[in-house]
């Protein structure tokens, strides 16, 4: 899974065990947990200071060692989300924020080289982020009329992450690629796969 906030989780909850999913830059109250096929994937009822909205990974695929061949499709659906701390003044205007950040978290990312163990994996989540930092930095100091701001700013977010074997990523609808043995990523323009860094 790729994209961003979903990308940056920290396994200081206590379960650094789960092999599917990477979680060394996990956010500080954010806990996993494993069974089978499944990933869970929760802050606990509580609220965590998310650094910025451009990562959307909670399983971060491990870094491989050697080719597996292995292409895995991954999409992530969000069930349920709520953004507190962002109204607006004028009677029916919707937040424009929500749209913005469920965008970013509805994404398809291909993994190249996956880890076996990364196959039919499923990631359910139930997250409540801190975007105050994000928000304000994104927006500046800079009145938008209609929206009032009253931090914190907090996404509250439920979703579903699954994953399929595919026979080639670059035929896929995938937001991005990347490989997990040699960190390649691409990102889809137009329809076509760019790799970033060329």
């Amino acid at each position: 899974m790729a994209g961003s906030i979903i990308n940056e989780i920290d396994n200081s909850g206590g379960s650094g065990g789960i092999a599917a999913c990477d979680t060394a830059n996990a956010l500080t109250g954010v806990t996993y947990s494993q069974s089978g096929n499944v990933v869970t994937v929760t802050t606990n009822g509580h609220c965590v200071a998310a650094p910025d909205l451009t990562n959307t990974n909670l399983c971060q695929v491990p870094q491989q060692t050697t080719a597996s061949g292995i292409s895995l499709l991954s999409s992530n659906t969000i069930t349920a989300s709520n953004i507190a701390g962002i109204s607006t003044s004028i009677p029916g205007l919707p937040n424009p924020f929500q749209a913005i950040v469920d965008a970013a978290a509805n994404v398809k990312h291909c993994t190249m080289n996956a880890p076996a163990e990364t196959a039919n994996l499923v990631v359910n989540s139930d997250l409540c982020l801190d975007i105050t930092t994000a928000i304000t930095g994104a927006i500046g100091s800079l009145p938008i009329d209609g929206i009032v701001i009253t931090p914190p700013v907090n996404y509250f977010t439920k979703g579903t992450y699954t994953s399929q074997s595919v026979p080639d990523c670059f035929e896929t609808d995938a937001t991005t690629i990347s490989d997990a043995l040699t960190g390649e990523v691409w990102i889809n323009q137009g329809g076509g796969f760019v790799k970033v860094g060329s």
